[in-house]
């Protein structure tokens, strides 16, 4: 079993999510409701694949901010950034995706696409051995600490490395990736792969397939890595104003372009410590001290 005696520790974060002050009702009155069946994105921007269900953090406001902003430009408002207080090694707290999806890039030879559609065509001529040690390097740089029993997951990262490859050619194809040369040269095993495969089905195995795997390194690692962009993670339950997993201060963060000026709303507080966390990375996010307005 492969959770079988894996102690998950403690450990409380100081973790942004950002959304728009559109929101800001709803949230004081439920907090951040989880929805199994809600998207932050309908599509992937970059890989056209839904975002996975969950409310997603990071410790970094930078990139909470982004979010926020991307947020109001499609719903208007204003920045909202809601701080809330996570323990980041339980069993609802899952990496985010979007590190992992580039570890597994990294993985696979993108420097050539018909590499690429040769081995979704014959996975039974990859050398899974290597490929399972490059990437157990490469999530090192993400992943501390990282233990002897993550090789439980070998043949699962196998199985996962094979339908991506799948879904990769068909975004290679989709994207105009596969050159006219390529096309041209290896014709019969495009329409080979085409006859054979169905992207939605693909799409379908690779998303759930990679969701679980995410869920089993989650478990078997002990620390997430804190990178340049911080952790990002997302939680599979509703945080409020209560439990392991809750909201200490929410502001709506403010750009007066006249006076170049910044400040944060307090709309809740009840951690002045998280406060003051969020002033010091607001003050080192845009280089100039950040006034507090209180409602």
């Amino acid at each position: 079993m492969l959770y079988k005696n894996v102690i998950i520790r403690a450990s409380k974060d100081i973790m942004y999510h950002g959304t728009t002050s559109q929101n800001l009702r709803a949230i004081l009155k439920k907090g951040l409701v989880y929805d199994k069946n809600k998207r932050v994105w309908g599509e992937d921007k970059s890989e056209n694949l839904e975002s996975y269900p969950g409310i997603y953090f990071s410790s970094a406001l930078r990139k909470a901010d982004t979010a926020a902003g991307d947020a109001t430009r499609k719903y208007g408002g204003e920045r909202l950034i809601v701080v809330a207080q996570i323990e980041t090694q339980t069993p609802q707290v899952v990496i985010d995706e979007d590190g992992l999806q580039v570890s597994l890039k990294r993985t696979i030879p993108f420097h050539h696409e018909l590499v690429v559609l040769e081995q979704a065509l014959n996975p039974d001529q990859v050398n899974w051995d290597k490929s399972w040690e490059e990437f157990k390097k490469i999530i090192k740089e993400d992943i501390d600490e990282l233990p002897e029993r993550i090789d439980v997951l070998k043949e699962e990262f196998i199985d996962l490395i094979e339908i991506y490859l799948k879904y990769s050619v068909f975004n290679l194809l989709d994207k105009g990736a596969l050159s006219r040369d390529a096309i041209s040269s290896e014709k019969n095993k495009v329409q080979k792969f085409e006859n054979k495969y169905d992207f939605k089905e693909v799409r379908e195995e690779y998303r759930e397939k990679f969701d679980k795997f995410i869920r089993k390194i989650n478990f078997i690692a002990n620390k997430i890595h804190e990178g340049p962009l911080g952790k990002s993670i997302r939680i599979t339950e509703s945080v409020n104003f209560k439990g392991a997993n809750k909201i200490v201060v929410i502001v709506t963060f403010i750009q007066d372009f006249n006076n170049k000026d910044y400040r944060l709303k307090v709309h809740y507080n009840k951690s002045d410590k998280a406060l003051d966390k969020l002033k010091s990375d607001a003050k080192e996010m845009i280089g100039k001290e950040v006034e507090i307005e209180y409602k």
